[in-house]
């Protein structure tokens, strides 16, 4: 299997201990912990939820204020911590590749400059395709079907940026 030139970033390790701890999310809402009914997306581990497990529902922004796309929407984690997902640039985490995904590509200023939906089986030729693009710097991931958050895909090495 070859390495790919991007690299996947699930949610922050340390934002998912906090929200942990204080059962709160940034937006002022108090958490409760829930049984997973099964296949929940935890955007830590990038791993589907098995029937049972506790899971934490809370509001999260991909795009922080103050920016034109900063948007919030719900996601899930683990309730107790779990192993984060460090991408060696191998295979794509099964949770992506078995959904219809929302892709958005923004530039270095965080301005979106493409988007596409495509089936999680061809994400990585799809990304490969967008990271083509001179302006593109990083991709934000969403479900395309609830619109929640998935994770943030960057390239491996910025440096080898296609020229203007």
């Amino acid at each position: 299997m070859r390495n790919r030139s991007f690299r996947i970033r699930a949610l922050s390790a340390a934002l998912a201990a906090d929200i942990r701890r204080t059962r709160r999310d940034a937006y002022g809402n108090v958490l409760q912990t829930r049984d997973a009914e099964g296949g929940e997306p935890c955007r830590v581990c990038l791993r589907d939820a098995r029937a049972g497990e506790p899971l934490l529902l809370f509001s999260y922004a991909s795009v922080p204020a103050p920016r034109p796309y900063h948007n919030v929407g719900p996601i899930f984690i683990h309730a107790e911590a779990c192993p984060a997902y460090e991408d060696g640039g191998g295979a794509t985490p099964e949770q992506l590749t078995r959904r219809l995904l929302s892709l958005h590509v923004h530039d270095a200023d965080g301005e979106m400059v493409t988007a596409d939906v495509v089936a999680g089986a061809e994400l990585d030729a799809t990304v490969e395709q967008m990271f083509a693009r001179a302006d593109a710097a990083y991709i934000l991931v969403h479900n395309a079907r609830p619109g929640c958050f998935a994770c943030r895909i960057e390239r491996a090495r910025p440096e080898l940026r296609p020229e203007l």
